[in-house]
């Protein structure tokens, strides 16, 4: 499965923060796709920008976001899941 395109990645990795309990059937599925989407977003955090012009967004995020660390799925690595999205030739 190949990587997702920026929106489409965005759209997956906010769906697992809002919903932690779906982060272990993505592995057991091997969505690498969909578990890169969300290391990245959790290595580069929620855009401080949402601050102004979602606030309400921007904390249910935060939130997420603290609660998946929290759950250690903060160490996941980006560049080891790009490498398991990427088809086989």
């Amino acid at each position: 499965m190949p990587l997702h395109s920026p929106r489409t990645a965005e759209l997956a990795a906010t769906h697992l923060i809002l919903h932690p309990q779906e982060i272990a059937q993505c592995m057991a599925a091997k969505n690498w796709a969909d578990l890169h989407a969300l290391a990245a977003y959790l290595a580069t955090d929620v855009p401080p920008a949402m601050a102004q012009t979602d606030p309400a967004m921007y904390r249910l995020l935060r939130a997420g976001v603290t609660t998946v660390q929290i759950m250690g799925y903060g160490q996941l690595s980006p560049a080891a899941l790009a490498q398991l999205a990427q088809p086989k030739s």
